[in-house]
């Protein structure tokens, strides 16, 4: 008992721990440590996932499954204001410690776990690490990471669930956390009618400059604007209700642009074109159109000036010519991971939560643009987000001023 009592002591020491449970691992002989497959903690509490963000199999021991999403059972991690670099240390620790298990951990179900004193050490030192990964991985963060678990069957129940439940609730300014969990990508494709709710809510949105149920609005200029002098009106917004990024700040502008509604609608769904008045956008690229050619999913690619990563947001593009003339074109990241891209690992992951454009005729060659922006960056610290939010959107309507644009 000498030798268990010392490296229990060691275990205690966290500038230790990690070197002591190695140092046990190792005088297990390979003889005594067979583990049956897939049910012991030495090997399901120490499992490698692809990246942090990304969706591998995985299981957390002990942890309670999310069966939420119509295609597979999901673990949910809550949505808050805390630093979210936790939860991507852990899992690089997690990553590590499999590895180094590797060659002490054998699948044979023919074998028993032995009962010397070495190994029982050892078992009690690996479930003490996975208490720890575990709560720590429980804490948390500024987003949502996604991990299957397994594929199950899709029961009737579950159906009936995602069309009464999620479908109208993507449809709301704020999509609450565990809707926003459930998307496969797809919802808007398979349910077009939405795209008219959509475009219905995102009317509201930016006709609204007052508080209402949704969003508190203020008004960001410090002076009277004069919009047919060339000033941009600006507002900044904080969401009234809970939901995917609602601690996140909203952006709204109001300007005159140099192109009729139907010009500029054109020019905003046209993605050969979006380095016309996007410095910035390395490509934007089509995964879905639809027949009408008024909605579509695309991809985009951005590289700030002084940002290291490349920014990708996949989001869906609906355009609709409202009844007084006005033109609306609404755009909503489309969640899930039906379009995601491995080649994408190494990027910062962008959201574009909400964007309104709302485009009424002013004169018989401009127009007035009401944009509306809610957007998540993993690349932007919530302290920023308001400032350069604010920042992005000014230079939006200078950048369509400036360009040499309708280029038909």
């Amino acid at each position: 008992m000498a030798f268990a009592e010392y490296v229990t002591k060691a275990f205690s020491t966290p500038t230790i721990s990690f070197l002591a449970l190695l140092g046990v691992l190792q005088c297990i002989s390979p003889a005594h440590a067979s583990i049956p497959p897939r049910r012991s903690s030495y090997y399901d509490d120490f499992v490698s996932l692809r990246g942090s963000t990304d969706i591998a199999e995985h299981q957390f021991h002990r942890r309670p499954s999310y069966n939420g999403h119509p295609d597979s059972q999901y673990v949910a991690l809550s949505d808050n204001k805390s630093n979210p670099s936790s939860l991507q240390t852990q899992v690089r620790k997690m990553s590590a410690i499999n590895r180094l298990l590797q060659p002490f951990v054998r699948r044979d179900t023919s074998s028993t776990l032995a009962t010397d004193t070495c190994q029982t050490v050892a078992r009690s030192a690996l479930e003490r690490v996975s208490d720890d990964l575990t709560d720590d991985a429980r804490r948390p963060v500024t987003r949502h990471v996604s991990l299957r678990l397994r594929r199950r069957t899709v029961t009737e129940e579950e159906r009936a669930d995602v069309k009464e439940i999620v479908l109208p609730a993507i449809t709301d300014p704020i999509i609450d956390t565990a809707t926003w969990e459930r998307l496969t990508g797809r919802e808007f494709q398979e349910h077009p009618e939405l795209m008219q709710d959509l475009a219905v809510m995102g009317e509201q949105v930016a006709r609204v400059d007052t508080s209402n149920t949704w969003i508190a609005w203020t008004c960001h200029d410090k002076q009277e604007m004069d919009l047919a002098a060339g000033d941009i009106q600006t507002w900044t917004g904080k969401s009234k209700r809970d939901g995917y990024g609602s601690n996140l700040p909203w952006i709204k502008t109001r300007s005159v642009v140099p192109m009729t509604p139907v010009e500029m609608v054109d020019l905003l769904m046209d993605s050969s074109r979006v380095t016309t008045y996007n410095p910035w956008s390395i490509g934007r690229e089509d995964l879905w159109v639809s027949e009408d050619n008024n909605s579509k999913i695309v991809r985009n690619r951005t590289q700030p000036p002084l940002g290291s990563k490349v920014m990708v947001a996949t989001t869906l593009l609906h355009a609709q010519q409202l009844d007084d003339g006005a033109w609306m074109l609404v755009s909503r990241a489309v969640g899930g991971d039906v379009y995601h891209d491995s080649s994408d690992k190494n990027a910062s992951k962008s959201d574009i939560l909400l964007g309104v454009n709302l485009l009424e005729p002013y004169s018989d060659h401009s127009s007035v643009l009401t944009a509306v922006t809610h957007v998540y960056s993993s690349a932007v610290p919530l302290m920023l987000a308001e400032r350069l939010g604010v920042k992005s959107a000014v230079k939006f309507v200078k950048d369509i001023r400036s360009a040499k644009i309708p280029a038909i």
